[in-house]
């Protein structure tokens, strides 16, 4: 399944770079191994998102998911493994 989300600007750059290989989320939709994550960067001041020809999207897949109530997450949370599927241009 594939699920558009809004990521900061920080960590969507953290993401590109391969410094964040993971997604901490609350887990709204059921999350699970194999899922796409479409990570659109977004400006939590301004409440918009990013233009999408400096900040393109980032496509990761889920590798794992670690369910809430284990290892201090908070019930109904996930951290979840990813992987970038495809290489983000420098452009």
């Amino acid at each position: 399944m594939e699920h558009r989300l809004k990521i900061w600007e920080a960590m969507y750059h953290d993401v590109r770079s391969g410094d964040k290989p993971f997604e901490l989320r609350k887990n709204d939709r059921g999350y699970q191994k194999g899922d796409v994550l479409v990570l659109e960067a977004f400006d939590s001041r301004q409440r918009v998102y990013l233009d999408h020809k400096t900040h393109p999207p980032i496509y990761v897949e889920v590798t794992y998911v670690l369910s809430g109530s284990m290892f201090g997450l908070h019930d109904n949370y996930v951290c979840m493994g990813i992987i970038q599927l495809e290489p983000a241009s420098d452009k």
